[in-house]
């Protein structure tokens, strides 16, 4: 795969290397990461293993958010990289998936999940348009909050994340608190 030519973002240009075999559609045909990157207003690479219950439940979830993003005539897109330990058992996964992929690799998946710092599946990792990563929590936005769609920026949505991080943290602590004064009493 060809880098970009003009001035890109250090990110778009390690996934460019790390997917220098290229990424295919649906049918085969090879894709150009970089103009998908830059014609969406946003791409998630997807890391699945269907062999994993919470890729199992996920995955129906992503698919209709993706669908209705599509519907909607947004400029949404998934790269599906996999995780599966048998190349068969990838190509079975991937069957009744409708977005592009990176051909099966699993050195081109290691090296992706070490440079991204993504250690289990299923996980999305989202890039802006200027492919720059915008979350490692594809797969929790789309879960939770796919009607926020386009979410947030960065800090905007960090901001948010941590105001009701620490408000459920406090209320665990709370209950921790009491559950241990009752408990004591008892």
């Amino acid at each position: 795969m060809e880098k970009p030519s003009h001035e890109k973002t250090d990110e778009l240009l390690a996934l460019c290397e790390l997917f220098e075999d290229g990424i295919v559609d649906k049918y085969g045909a090879p894709l150009d990461l970089a103009t998908l990157i830059e014609s969406s207003e946003m791409v998630g690479v997807y890391l699945a293993d269907i062999s994993e219950r919470g890729t199992r439940n996920s995955e129906q979830q992503i698919l209709e958010f993706y669908e209705t993003q599509k519907q909607e005539g947004k400029a949404f897109e998934i790269i599906y990289l996999s995780c599966c330990d048998h190349e068969d058992v990838d190509a079975n996964t991937y069957r009744d998936m409708p977005w592009p992929r990176v051909p099966y690799n699993p050195d081109v998946t290691s090296a992706f999940m070490r440079k991204f710092w993504t250690f289990t599946a299923p996980r999305m990792v989202l890039f802006s348009p200027d492919g720059s990563v915008f979350s490692k929590e594809g797969v929790s936005l789309i879960r939770g909050f796919p009607h926020l769609y386009p979410w947030p920026d960065r800090c905007n949505l960090n901001r948010w994340a941590f105001k009701w991080g620490t408000r459920l943290l406090g209320s665990l602590l709370l209950f921790g608190l009491l559950y241990g004064l009752l408990m004591a009493a008892v």
